[in-house]
């Protein structure tokens, strides 16, 4: 959500020989370069960046709109490609250093939050006690390892109480937050190199303290040693490598439409498929995994819609909410339990998650699914944000979800919680009565 994020002016980059440090800001408000900028985001950093490319004589539209359609993503490929940067078509850190004339030495951020590279160097052994999210600035809608690892230590802290989803959702901003506040840090939801430093010292009293335990427990205290750290989970993905079948099919042909899957779809996710997925995930800046993810399906199908309208069309074409991380806030909260009557993370009921989600991007929906059915607009073609509309224990519609993409919709089932769902699957598609539009 792009209207949500908190955008800081006057941030002071340097490095030196532990890492980046930043000052911290005391403006609030948007300001280019406080965040990646993609194919269709509105948002009026958009409208600076596309300034920023014109004044160089990349961005020769008419005028600036505000919004990242295929004009501004073939300017900045220009301009990354002549300034010697991977050519993703999206507008990270090094991108923006370069554009906005800041020099390497002021700027030491990766541009993992940009595009992961093929593949990453490994660390000397003397960096190996250095982790890299000290170098790495995280906020709302960052995705990645790092996040993994930021939630993971937030859960050591006892202020996040789910499974890591590589996500910085609305849910690990507010548990940074209530770290920051819990440890007499500036309270602004973002984790910079004092959050970091925070962490990794509670992350280390935890170890002390568990070998501690460990000593005064055991008879020998040289065999017991000390517990390992938890390894970073990868996010679930939504079609598995080894699966087969029509949802398959069509994930391949939807990345031979983006130009990433240069063969007849064959219905089999193999090796080819995931390095069609990793090689779409580099050029839209998403992390490198070759994982078909909720926020991988997100973005193939807005980049589709995209492709489908005017190339030459620089307008959102009536664009009133972000899709894109509309869903990636639905998939924050995977895994939330069911609860009847449930509006909030502590458990959801079927329009109770719908609600939340919705009400994110400012958009009010009524408190029943008949109320939401009766409201929408009819959606002949499914698009990524749409409203699937069920009929389960009673006559007419009486569950509903999110499209997120492939077939796939993200909803709270009463014996499931929050999970991803499949459309053709025979349970769902016996009772499917229609999508509707909701904005």
């Amino acid at each position: 959500m792009a209207n949500q994020h908190i955008h800081m002016k006057g941030i002071v980059i340097s490095t030196v020989a532990a890492g980046a440090f930043l000052a911290v800001p005391n403006v609030t408000d948007a300001a280019l370069g406080d965040q990646t900028l993609r194919l269709g985001m509105d948002h009026p950093e958009v409208k600076e960046l596309q300034e920023a490319l014109r004044k160089k004589g990349y961005f020769t539209h008419h005028t600036s709109t505000g919004y990242f359609g295929e004009i501004t993503r073939q300017a900045l490929m220009k301009f990354q490609r002549d300034h010697k940067i991977q050519q993703t078509g999206v507008a990270g850190p090094l991108t923006l250093a370069a554009l906005l004339g800041t020099s390497d030495k002021q700027v030491s951020v990766n541009e993992t939050t940009q595009a992961a590279p093929k593949s990453a160097p490994s660390p000397a052994p003397s960096q190996a006690a250095a982790p890299v999210q000290l170098t790495q600035l995280l906020r709302v809608g960052s995705s990645g390892q790092a996040v993994t690892e930021l939630q993971n230590q937030l859960r050591a802290a006892g202020v996040f109480n789910q499974e890591a989803t590589g996500y910085f959702g609305e849910v690990t901003k507010k548990a940074v937050e209530q770290f920051q506040n819990n440890n007499n840090l500036t309270v602004d939801g973002i984790v910079g190199p004092q959050t970091w430093s925070r962490l990794s010292g509670v992350k280390s009293e935890e170890r002390a303290v568990q070998q501690v335990s460990n000593s005064n427990t055991s008879p020998n205290p040289t065999a017991t040693p000390p517990a390992a750290a938890p390894q970073p989970t990868q996010p679930e993905p939504l079609i598995k490598i080894g699966t087969s079948g029509q949802a398959v099919t069509q994930l391949q042909n939807n990345l031979a439409s983006a130009g990433h899957f240069n063969r007849s779809a064959t219905g089999y996710f193999g090796t080819v498929t995931e390095e069609a997925i990793r090689s779409f995930q580099r050029e839209q800046g998403l992390t490198a995994n070759g994982l078909y993810t909720v926020e991988t399906a997100a973005q193939l199908t807005l980049v589709l819609n995209t492709k489908s309208g005017s190339a030459n069309e620089e307008a959102p074409a009536q664009k009133k909410v972000d899709a894109f991380n509309m869903i990636a806030d639905a998939a924050e909260y995977v895994g939330v339990p069911y609860i009847w009557g449930g509006t909030t993370p502590a458990g959801f009921d079927c329009s109770g998650f719908l609600m939340y989600v919705f009400n994110k991007q400012d958009v009010k929906l009524p408190r029943t699914v008949a109320e939401m059915w009766n409201k929408g607009s009819d959606a002949s073609e499914l698009r990524v944000g749409d409203l699937v509309f069920f009929e389960t224990y009673t006559t007419g519609p009486s569950h509903a979800g999110i499209y997120i993409g492939n077939n796939n919709f993200i909803h709270s089932g009463s014996s499931t919680g929050v999970t991803v769902s499949n459309l053709h699957t025979k349970y769902w598609s016996d009772r499917y009565l229609g999508a509707k539009r909701m904005f």
